[in-house]
């Protein structure tokens, strides 16, 4: 079963560092076993949108330490994505 969908969808802090974690293990392997679950969980988490997805991600946080993007965004494809918060093309 596909689960639940709601017409909007958001996801916020979509960082790296939130998502994926940082790297928890020395073990190669196992590490990639933790950021395929979590491209996984990504996955899932936007394919409940019906009609529209946000992401958003922060610049920096809150002691001024600048952040990534989740690299998990380098695997949507480019046409899917929309425009920015300023209306621009991203």
């Amino acid at each position: 079963a596909k689960g639940l969908e709601w017409p909007v969808v958001f996801l916020v802090q979509f960082n790296d560092g939130v998502l994926p974690l940082p790297t928890r293990t020395d073990n190669r392997e196992k590490e990639i076993l933790f950021m395929e679950e979590e491209r996984r969980l990504a996955y899932v988490a936007m394919s409940r949108a019906k009609t529209r997805l946000y992401l958003s991600c922060i610049q920096r946080d809150e002691m001024g330490t600048p952040l990534l993007p989740s690299r998990f965004l380098d695997d949507i494809p480019q046409q899917l994505m929309g425009q920015n918060s300023k209306g621009t093309d991203q």
